[in-house]
Protein backbone atom coordinates (compact mmCIF):
# COMPACT_ATOMS: atom_id res chain seq x y z
CA UNK A 1 0.00 0.00 0.00
CA UNK A 2 1.24 3.80 -1.10
CA UNK A 3 0.46 6.35 1.84
CA UNK A 4 0.50 9.84 1.17
CA UNK A 5 -0.34 12.60 3.00
CA UNK A 6 -1.37 16.32 1.94
CA UNK A 7 -2.77 18.94 4.11
CA UNK A 8 -4.95 20.94 1.67
CA UNK A 9 -7.35 19.69 -1.14
CA UNK A 10 -9.78 21.10 -3.86
CA UNK A 11 -12.30 20.16 -6.49
CA UNK A 12 -13.66 21.27 -9.27
CA UNK A 13 -15.50 20.40 -12.01
CA UNK A 14 -16.44 22.24 -15.44
CA UNK A 15 -19.89 21.83 -16.52
CA UNK A 16 -21.13 17.68 -16.19
CA UNK A 17 -18.59 16.38 -18.61
CA UNK A 18 -14.86 17.06 -16.15
CA UNK A 19 -14.14 16.44 -12.46
CA UNK A 20 -11.19 17.00 -10.69
CA UNK A 21 -9.66 16.27 -7.10
CA UNK A 22 -6.39 17.83 -6.25
CA UNK A 23 -4.43 16.56 -2.91
CA UNK A 24 -1.51 19.29 -2.33
CA UNK A 25 1.13 20.07 -0.44
CA UNK A 26 0.44 23.76 -0.42
CA UNK A 27 -2.51 25.24 -2.51
CA UNK A 28 -1.32 25.67 -6.07
CA UNK A 29 1.73 23.64 -5.40
CA UNK A 30 3.52 22.04 -8.03
CA UNK A 31 5.79 20.43 -5.85
CA UNK A 32 3.95 17.35 -4.17
CA UNK A 33 0.03 16.99 -5.16
CA UNK A 34 -2.11 13.81 -6.43
CA UNK A 35 -4.24 14.62 -9.04
CA UNK A 36 -7.51 12.33 -9.46
CA UNK A 37 -9.44 13.40 -13.00
CA UNK A 38 -12.35 11.99 -14.61
CA UNK A 39 -14.00 13.12 -17.89
CA UNK A 40 -17.38 12.15 -19.00
CA UNK A 41 -17.30 14.10 -22.71
CA UNK A 42 -16.04 10.57 -23.91
CA UNK A 43 -16.59 6.74 -22.86
CA UNK A 44 -13.43 6.85 -20.85
CA UNK A 45 -14.61 3.01 -19.81
CA UNK A 46 -14.97 4.07 -16.56
CA UNK A 47 -11.40 5.13 -16.13
CA UNK A 48 -10.03 7.68 -13.64
CA UNK A 49 -6.81 9.64 -14.76
CA UNK A 50 -4.44 9.98 -11.64
CA UNK A 51 -0.97 12.17 -11.69
CA UNK A 52 1.56 12.54 -9.01
CA UNK A 53 4.99 13.94 -10.22
CA UNK A 54 7.24 11.92 -7.29
CA UNK A 55 5.01 8.32 -6.94
CA UNK A 56 5.63 5.69 -9.66
CA UNK A 57 1.86 5.51 -10.55
CA UNK A 58 -0.28 7.41 -13.03
CA UNK A 59 -2.29 7.40 -16.12
CA UNK A 60 -5.87 5.93 -16.67
CA UNK A 61 -6.68 3.22 -13.78
CA UNK A 62 -9.76 1.57 -13.32
CA UNK A 63 -10.78 1.59 -9.27
CA UNK A 64 -12.21 -1.37 -7.87
CA UNK A 65 -12.82 0.25 -4.45
CA UNK A 66 -12.76 3.58 -2.91
CA UNK A 67 -13.52 4.43 0.74
CA UNK A 68 -13.68 8.00 2.26
CA UNK A 69 -13.51 8.77 5.55
CA UNK A 70 -12.98 12.19 7.34
CA UNK A 71 -9.50 12.65 6.73
CA UNK A 72 -8.47 10.04 4.74
CA UNK A 73 -9.45 8.40 0.97
CA UNK A 74 -8.32 4.66 0.05
CA UNK A 75 -8.27 3.89 -3.25
CA UNK A 76 -7.66 0.37 -4.64
CA UNK A 77 -6.77 0.29 -8.40
CA UNK A 78 -7.20 -2.86 -10.83
CA UNK A 79 -3.97 -4.21 -11.43
CA UNK A 80 -1.78 -7.50 -11.31
CA UNK A 81 -1.60 -7.68 -8.33
CA UNK A 82 -4.30 -4.88 -6.85
CA UNK A 83 -2.39 -1.77 -5.86
CA UNK A 84 -3.84 0.29 -2.77
CA UNK A 85 -3.32 4.13 -2.21
CA UNK A 86 -4.24 5.42 0.97
CA UNK A 87 -4.19 9.25 1.26
CA UNK A 88 -4.56 11.63 4.56
CA UNK A 89 -5.71 14.76 3.87
CA UNK A 90 -7.04 18.04 5.82
CA UNK A 91 -10.35 19.39 4.91
CA UNK A 92 -13.55 21.65 6.41
CA UNK A 93 -16.61 20.38 6.66
CA UNK A 94 -17.39 22.27 3.77
CA UNK A 95 -14.49 20.84 2.02
CA UNK A 96 -15.19 17.39 3.09
CA UNK A 97 -18.80 18.03 1.64
CA UNK A 98 -18.07 18.94 -1.49
CA UNK A 99 -15.01 16.76 -1.64
CA UNK A 100 -17.75 13.70 -1.37
CA UNK A 101 -20.01 14.51 -3.85
CA UNK A 102 -17.35 15.11 -6.66
CA UNK A 103 -15.84 11.70 -6.06
CA UNK A 104 -19.48 10.72 -5.70
CA UNK A 105 -19.79 11.57 -9.60
CA UNK A 106 -16.80 10.66 -10.89
CA UNK A 107 -16.31 6.61 -9.03
CA UNK A 108 -19.23 4.06 -9.78
CA UNK A 109 -21.92 3.94 -7.00
CA UNK A 110 -20.66 0.18 -6.58
CA UNK A 111 -16.94 0.82 -5.49
CA UNK A 112 -17.50 4.21 -4.18
CA UNK A 113 -18.14 4.16 -0.20
CA UNK A 114 -18.33 7.01 2.29
CA UNK A 115 -18.47 8.08 6.04
CA UNK A 116 -21.13 10.60 6.73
Amino acid sequence: MTELSFPCVSVSSSGDEYFQVCFQEADDSDEAYLLIQRQFEDDDGGCLYLECPHEPMGGHSKITWAELGRGVLRLEFRSRPAETIQIRFVASDAQYKELKRILSIMIPADVFHAAV
